[in-house]
C-alpha cells in the first residue's frame, strides 16, 4: 500500500525547487480582429530563428519503502531543460523527540537522449536524524514510462529510500509556421486550463470564424487577470510572446503560468506549429463587431474568470 507520510509534532516543513536558466515558450497578443496580422522581420520578441531547447517534465516521488508499506515522502513536478538541472530541498524542524528531523535534497539532472530512453543523473544527500546519506546514481528511462531508482538502505531500520521518476519529453521537435494557407478557424468543444485547471469551456463551448484575409483568424482569450491574449498563427506585427500549437492543443507560457487551449478536434493539421500571441494587460473586452455593435462587449468577471473568442466576426463564447 501507497501513502502519503504524515508526521506528528513537525512544526515547519519546507520545500523549494531550484532550476537553473532555460529559456521556457511563451505566449504572445497580437492586433485587431478585423485585419490580418503584419508581417515583419523578427516578428516575435521571443523567436530568435534558433531551434527549441528540449524541454524534459518530470513526475517525481520520494519513496520510504519498508515491508509493512510504502510511503511518498515527496511528490513534485519538475520542467527542466535538457543538460540542466533541478534541486529539490525539503526540511522539516521538530520538537517532538518521538519524531527525528529530516532533510531532504536531490538534484536531477537529464543528461541526453539516447534511441533506449533518457539518461538521467541524480544526486542526493539525505540527513536523518544526526545521520547523513550521499549518493549519486544513474538511470536510462523511457518517455512516458514509470522507473523506480533505488537511493540508499537504512538496514538498520529495514527501510529502503528510493525515487520514482516519470519523464515527458516537450518541444522534442521545434516548430514552425504552418505552411498552408489558413482562412477558417474553429474550436469544438472547448477549454482553457491555466495551471491545469479549467478556467473556461465544456462540452458546449463551440465557435469558427472565417476571412478572406490569409491569416487574419485568430483567437481571442480574455482573462480577469492578465487582460487580453490574442493568438495568430502567421507572424503578428506587435508579438509580445510565442506559443504552439499541435493537435487539438494549444499552449504558452505567462511569467510562471501555464496556459492550454484545447479542442476536441484539432485546430490545425500536423505540427508543431508556432504560434504568435499579443498581449495587452489593460483590456478586459471584445472589440465592437459590426454596423449594428453598441461597442466593446466583455464577459462578467463577477461570474468567470476567462473567456475565449474566435477573431473575424463570431460572437466570443463565455
Amino acid at each position: 500500500m501507497q501513502s502519503t507520510v504524515g508526521l506528528i509534532g513537525w512544526l515547519l516543513l519546507l520545500t523549494t525547487i531550484g532550476l537553473t536558466a532555460g529559456p521556457a515558450i511563451a505566449p504572445v497578443d497580437t492586433g485587431a480582429p478585423a485585419a490580418p496580422p503584419e508581417e515583419r522581420l523578427g516578428a516575435a520578441a521571443n523567436d530568435t530563428g534558433r531551434e527549441r531547447p528540449i524541454i524534459i517534465n518530470l513526475d517525481l516521488a520520494l519513496l520510504q519503502i519498508h515491508p509493512a508499506e510504502t510511503m511518498t515522502l515527496l511528490a513534485p513536478k519538475v520542467q527542466v531543460v535538457l543538460g540542466h538541472s533541478a534541486t529539490i530541498q525539503t526540511g522539516a524542524k521538530t520538537t517532538d523527540d518521538r519524531t527525528e528531523s529530516r532533510e531532504y535534497q536531490l538534484t536531477i539532472r537529464p543528461a541526453r537522449i539516447l534511441p533506449d530512453g533518457i539518461e538521467l543523473q541524480f544526486q542526493w544527500t539525505m540527513k536523518i536524524g544526526t545521520t547523513a546519506h550521499t549518493g549519486k546514481a544513474a538511470a536510462t528511462v523511457r518517455n512516458l514510462e514509470k522507473a523506480v531508482v533505488n537511493l540508499f538502505e537504512d538496514r538498520g531500520r529495514d527501510i529502503k529510500y528510493a525515487i520514482q521518476v516519470v519523464p515527458l519529453v516537450e518541444n522534442a521537435m521545434p516548430a514552425g509556421a504552418y505552411p498552408m494557407p489558413l482562412h477558417e478557424l474553429r474550436i469544438t468543444g472547448g477549454m482553457l486550463l491555466l495551471n491545469d485547471r479549467r478556467v473556461w469551456g465544456g462540452s458546449g463551448s463551440d465557435g469558427s470564424a472565417r476571412s478572406d484575409r490569409e491569416g487574419a483568424v485568430h483567437f481571442e482569450i480574455l482573462t480577469k487577470q492578465f487582460g487580453r491574449f490574442r493568438l495568430f498563427f502567421r507572424p503578428a506585427g506587435k508579438t509580445d510572446l510565442m506559443g504552439t500549437v499541435k493537435g487539438n492543443l494549444i499552449r504558452f507560457d505567462y511569467r510562471d503560468n501555464r496556459f492550454e487551449l484545447i479542442s476536441r478536434d484539432d485546430f490545425l493539421d500536423g505540427g508543431p506549429w508556432k504560434v504568435w500571441i499579443q498581449h495587452d494587460p489593460d483590456v478586459f473586452t471584445y472589440p465592437a463587431r459590426g454596423s449594428g455593435s453598441k461597442g466593446p462587449a466583455g464577459p462578467d468577471w463577477s461570474v468567470v474568470e476567462a473567456s475565449v473568442g474566435v477573431g473575424a466576426g463570431v460572437k466570443p463564447q463565455e
